[in-house]
């Protein structure tokens, strides 16, 4: 047994772009590029999915968003099938409508959406988008705050993180921790 197999990632890892770089090991290209600039992640028109599998835990995504929200953006931060994005998934969503939300689907694919009010204060800084997803509520924090909580529509699937920046401006991520998750090879 080599030492990967011997580690038990339940109990949750960080992945930090000053140790790990764009580590193409760990995610998979949806579409673009990932890279690296000023220690952190940089999604540019970028999408791209964890190979690992998650179900329930803690996740914090410590993300920068550019500017304030227009019609134009197009993000998504959070656990989610690329192939089947409307299956268990649970994130946050920046759409094309200029609406920050927390969405949650079952494993049927049903919605329950919760709209967030932006915080100008958040555009242009490095903010924790965290989110708890057990078997019986998932709950959406921005910088501390519980923004959402959802107890129905809580899928049971597995799911890779997923990030999305459709948009060419610089979307950065300092770290993702994840916490508590079973994770799936």
């Amino acid at each position: 047994m080599d030492m990967s197999e011997a580690l038990d990632k339940r109990d949750g890892y960080t992945y930090d772009p000053i140790i790990k770089g764009a580590d193409t090991t760990f995610w998979a290209a949806i579409t673009g590029v990932l890279s690296v600039a000023t220690n952190k992640l940089r999604f540019n028109a970028d999408r791209h999915a964890s190979y690992l599998q998650h179900l329930y835990g803690d996740y914090i995504f410590r993300v920068n968003i550019p500017a304030n929200l227009v019609a134009s953006d197009n993000r998504v931060v959070g656990l989610r099938m690329p192939a089947a994005p409307t299956i268990g998934s649970v994130y946050f969503e920046w759409d094309s409508d200029a609406v920050f939300s927390a969405k949650s689907y079952d494993n049927f694919g049903n919605l329950k959406k919760t709209v967030i009010a932006w915080d100008s204060d958040w555009s242009g800084s490095e903010i924790d988008y965290r989110i708890r997803w057990e078997r019986d509520r998932i709950q959406f924090h921005v910088n501390g705050v519980v923004k959402a909580t959802h107890g129905d529509n809580i899928g049971t699937t597995p799911l890779p993180i997923d990030i999305k920046n459709e948009n060419a401006d610089n979307m950065d991520v300092g770290s993702v921790e994840v916490r508590h998750a079973q994770t799936i090879v």
